[in-house]
């Protein structure tokens, strides 16, 4: 009785389960990963934007600060930190993205 309902399916793993159905319009990573990868540099933007308007600490304060004063010096620092910053976090993901899904194409 048991062998029948092991080939039906009734006693599926749930692991089996979450692997072919759990996410299958996500390709098991690579997408999922591509957006976090699209939203780091869309983040950091944002976060950039929303210090130059509203912060009197932070490094889109302090590009205002020395644009304003033409201390060009000063002003590259904090645009280096974030494109570093930038690459690393990407490179990460990228990183990420090759040990989830060696197959894709966008993680090469």
């Amino acid at each position: 009785m048991r062998q029948e309902h092991a080939r039906s399916g009734v006693f599926v793993s749930l692991k089996r389960v979450a692997r072919v159905a759990g996410c299958p319009a996500a390709v098991r990573g690579a997408v999922i990963i591509a957006g976090i990868r699209l939203a780091i540099g869309r983040g950091l933007i944002g976060m950039i934007i929303a210090e130059f308007y509203t912060t009197i600490s932070g490094l889109g304060f302090m590009i205002t600060r020395y644009a304003n004063v033409f201390e060009m010096d000063k002003t590259f620092v904090p645009v280096i930190v974030l494109m570093v910053l930038g690459v690393s976090l990407t490179s990460l993901l990228k990183w990420v993205g090759r040990r989830i899904a060696p197959w894709s194409s966008a993680n090469r």
